[in-house]
């Protein structure tokens, strides 16, 4: 169902596992359009080395369930990080604000362009999300970062203005019986530490 694919953005798994002693991990997700393409980031350290993992929708490939879990259309690509990787990775975090206030409130809507980012540091849980167009979007550096180490061979759909007469033309997709894709898009607010509710935007 879609709500496993919500559960996902939450970083709830990581939110659980986060704790004294617990690895690094970062979840990283660009939501570019969900009816066109979603690319995710998952980042393991290690003190000094780590590995990134880097998914991507193909543009219009539905996101659905299987028996046997959920099904993303990925295409896949895996890097190693040696030091200075690694550290170039936590300078973009830094340089991003990842670790500022979580937008709470803020709204994320599925016709449109963001980044989420869930992470485990230091055996803390922080959550923080990034809405194009705004200047905190502008900011981030972390993108660049990631699709420069991003093997996957899909193309980047870059940010765009998503004119009103299209914002409801978006499909459902994402995780959920084939059935359950209906034409109407779906809205997330953030919360404290990570998001909430889900609002058809047609019903």
């Amino acid at each position: 169902m879609k709500f496993q694919w919500f559960s996902y953005l939450d970083g709830a798994d990581i939110r659980k596992s986060c704790g004294p002693g617990a690895p690094d991990r970062y979840r990283l997700v660009y939501n570019a359009r969900y009816n066109e393409q979603v690319r995710t980031y998952e980042v393991e350290l290690y003190e000094q080395t780590g590995r990134l993992v880097a998914r991507a929708t193909s543009p219009g490939v539905t996101l659905y369930q299987t028996d046997a879990g959920i099904d993303f259309g990925w295409q896949r690509s895996e890097r190693r990080l040696d030091p200075g990787l690694t550290e170039r990775f936590r300078k973009a975090l830094k340089d991003s604000g990842v670790n500022g206030p979580t937008p709470v409130g803020l709204e994320l809507i599925s016709w449109g362009f963001y980044w989420v980012v869930a992470l485990c540091e230091e055996g803390r849980f922080h959550f923080n999300a990034f809405v194009y167009p705004s200047e905190a979007f502008k900011r981030l550096t972390f993108p660049d970062y990631l699709f420069a180490h991003d093997a996957t061979g899909v193309r980047v759909n870059p940010p765009r203005p998503t004119p009103v007469g299209e914002r409801f033309l978006t499909t459902g997709g994402g995780p959920g019986p084939r059935d359950d894709n209906v034409d109407r898009g779906f809205l997330l607010r953030v919360d404290e530490d990570g998001v909430m509710g889900t609002t058809p935007l047609i019903k």
